[in-house]
This record gives C-alpha cells, structure tokens and sequence, in this order.
C-alpha cells in the first residue's frame, strides 16, 4: 500500500491517521485477530535499506496502536522490520496471518 513515509518518520498525525484508515478499510480483516504481523519498507536503493526498515518499524508502532484500540492487533507479534529492495520510498507491505476461526 502507498503511505507517506516521511510523514510517518515525523509523527504527523494525518500520516498515522491515513495508514490506520487503509489498514480498518481492508473487508478481510473485520472481525478477525492477526497472530504475527510482517512489515517491509520500501528501499528504492541500497542506501535507504536503513530509511526503509525504520519505517517498517513506525508501520509496526501503527498496527500496536491499532491493536490497543481493540482492531485485528490485539494478541499480535512482529517479526523483525524488513525492505524491500528497488521499491518507492513510500510503499510498504504487510503481511498478516490471521487466527483460524
């Protein structure tokens, strides 16, 4: 999904807000708890792979904040923040495995 990172690595509010809103839109995730949670940033090159895994860690700070609002992230773990290489600075993927019902 598109974010905007530098927002993000900031603490804008309306950067938090916009990601919490894409993230409580997703129709598959109504109603269910997320078991583990994998966050990559996106690295346009080599030297932004550091860039990219603190935002991978600020997404992670979202989906925390989620869970304590009582959405999908309530019993969640984190797997280490990752990258993906040769992506735009302001993509991240999250990979969520879900509880069985």
């Amino acid at each position: 999904m598109t974010i905007d990172s530098d927002g993000l690595l900031n603490d804008s509010p309306s950067a938090i807000n916009d990601l919490k809103q894409k993230i409580r839109g997703q129709a598959v995730l109504r109603g269910r708890t997320a078991g583990l949670a994998i966050v990559y940033g996106g690295a346009p090159d080599v030297t932004q792979v550091s860039r990219a895994e603190t935002v991978a860690t600020k997404v992670i700070g979202v989906l925390v904040s989620l869970g304590k609002e009582g959405f999908v992230f309530t019993r969640t773990s984190y797997y280490d923040p990752l990258y993906l290489l040769y992506s735009d600075a302001n993509t991240t993927v999250v990979d969520i495995y879900l509880f069985a019902r």
